[in-house]
């Protein structure tokens, strides 16, 4: 049976992200192998919709589509949004098969990702590393998750670190506050998007003393990550 590979990522407003999550996945094509047919959608926006990458991917005779959200944690987009378009996509083409991966948060090997990005920017144990994520007042099992990557990374680092968020429970701003020693930031997110901006920018207004972090940024560690997975499937 061929199989093929459906990535699919959440799309940004800041053009250069799409342009990155666009060669990440390039990459991956090489690592995987150009004889595996490929495709990248976007769940927001006009071009590239899921829609289109499962029919070009049937186009190419594909009969098993693995897809891989290229999105942090199962929220609306990955518990909602792509089911439902997998589901339509049945209806046209009743015989192909679907198998999806985990979001990237819940797949092992994150932590090492983590560790490896932070672990120069961390100079004393008497810091407290706070990892903010979107968040969401529906799916509390985001901030379980959260919780355990935080006690995974404390157990590698030394240090004590914590969660919270932008929305929902645990408000970043207020954890902040509560906090007295030395802070560090890392935004747990896959890209600098606008939502990372405007997060930094409150972050170095409010705690100017606070050390910010850069985000995953795609990092190409995650690249192998997700190899892994995939390799799995087909």
């Amino acid at each position: 049976m061929k199989s093929g590979i459906l990535y699919i990522s959440h799309g940004s407003r800041v053009a250069k992200n799409n342009e990155k999550v666009s060669q990440f996945v390039s990459d991956m094509l090489v690592k995987i192998g150009i004889e595996t047919p490929q495709q990248l959608a976007f769940l927001e926006g006009e071009n590239h919709p899921i829609s289109a990458g499962i029919q070009d991917l049937v186009q190419k005779g594909v009969k098993k589509i693995i897809v891989v959200p290229l999105l942090l944690f199962t929220a609306t987009h990955v518990g909602v949004d792509i089911p439902n378009a997998l589901t339509e996509a049945k209806k046209v083409w009743p015989k192909l098969q679907f198998v999806t991966l985990p979001p990237i948060a819940e797949i092992n090997g994150l932590v090492n990702v983590l560790v490896e990005r932070i672990c120069m920017d961390v100079h004393t144990e008497k810091a407290t590393l706070f990892l903010i994520a979107h968040g969401s007042s529906k799916y509390p099992e985001i901030i379980e998750k959260l919780d355990e990557i935080c006690q995974n990374v404390n157990g590698q680092l030394g240090i004590e670190v914590k969660s919270a968020f932008l929305h929902g429970k645990r408000p970043y701003k207020k954890a902040l506050r509560q906090e007295n020693g030395e802070i560090i930031v890392f935004p747990f997110f896959l890209l600098d998007g606008l939502l990372v901006l405007n997060l930094k920018k409150d972050v170095e207004e409010a705690f100017p003393e606070a050390t910010i972090l850069p985000s995953f940024n795609l990092d190409d560690r995650l690249k192998e990550m997700l190899v892994a997975e995939i390799r799995k499937e087909l």
